[in-house]
């Protein structure tokens, strides 16, 4: 992780300041977009390649921002015995994120449960099966995601 924060020099007659990142998300824009700045093309919220993930979900992820991706980071199954859904996605190693998984028994639903929540040290790189808390027999139909903030 990059600790300098802003280099300033000077060429002759002119002044140059460059940011440089603090933390990985602003090493992952830099790379991506050129900027270590939360906006424009580069904001948290964006969606440059316009394929339904927002940034910080290509970065939480670690998919392309410019390179289309299918809808979903992750792929639904079920557990060994075929008794719950499982929800497997991609984790990166940045501590400063939280990954929850929550279910509903409709897409529409207003309020989604978390069943699962990663923060902190326990943010470790790689593939993350989280099982749902309920029985697929219990619920006619059932929906997981993911969500991931700041």
């Amino acid at each position: 992780m990059v600790t300098a924060t802003n280099s300033v020099g000077t060429s002759g007659t002119s002044i140059e300041a460059n940011a440089l990142p603090v933390d990985a998300r602003q090493a992952w824009r830099l790379a991506h977009f050129g900027q270590v700045a939360n906006t424009g093309n580069a904001a948290n919220t964006a969606d440059p390649d316009n394929d339904g993930r927002s940034n910080l979900l290509e970065y939480a992820v670690g998919s392309d921002p410019k390179q289309p991706d299918g809808p979903s980071p992750g792929a639904l199954g079920k557990t060994g015995d075929g008794l719950r859904l499982t929800l497997t996605f991609p984790r990166i190693a940045d501590p400063a994120l939280t990954y929850t998984v929550e279910a509903a028994d409709s897409p529409d639903q207003a309020s989604w449960t978390a069943i699962w929540t990663s923060t902190g040290a326990s943010n470790t790189a790689g593939s993350v099966t989280v099982p749902d808390t309920e029985l697929i027999g219990d619920h006619p139909k059932r929906f997981l995601r993911l969500k991931v903030t700041l």
